[in-house]
């Protein structure tokens, strides 16, 4: 995946597409200092890169307490996710971070990555009908638990 950070021109890809974000997050940024939260989610992304990295995922980006990845293998990256989903949550629990939990949308499909900006400010990015859709999964009502399918 780390392939994808080094090109020079826009390729398309399929590939599965995730979201995370902490639910509860705002209520806990009102209770701490700035300094405290942001050590707090230092320590999440760094939990977020291990997991997506050991499963060969790529960490798009973060944005406060939202990550996108994207995984070339659809089922190391569910897999990947369901791991993610547990170890957070334990996380989040182990530092009283009450009613918190992690969200995760997921969606395969067709994207554009590559460098994209303005001259001199280019950075990685994905883009594309299905990054949308994986980030509005819940709000289309597709909410569901988590399910593994074996052969």
């Amino acid at each position: 995946m780390n392939d994808l950070l080094s090109l020079d021109s826009r390729e398309e890809r399929t590939l599965l597409i995730a979201f995370a974000d902490i639910y509860g997050y705002t209520g806990q940024s009102r209770r701490v200092p700035d300094a405290e939260l942001a050590d707090q989610l230092d320590d999440y992304y760094r939990l977020v890169f291990d997991l997506v990295s050991k499963a060969d995922g790529l960490v798009v980006k973060y944005i406060g307490d939202s990550v996108l990845s994207v995984f070339d293998d659809a089922d190391a990256g569910v897999n990947c996710l369901l791991e993610l989903k547990h170890a957070v949550d334990q996380w989040l629990a182990h530092r009283s971070w009450r009613g918190a939990s992690l969200n995760v949308k997921a969606h395969y499909g067709p994207l554009v990555a590559g460098p994209f900006g303005p001259k001199g400010q280019q950075r990685f990015d994905i883009i594309g009908t299905s990054v949308n859709f994986a980030a509005r999964r819940h709000r289309l009502g597709s909410r569901s638990r988590p399910t593994r399918f074996e052969s």
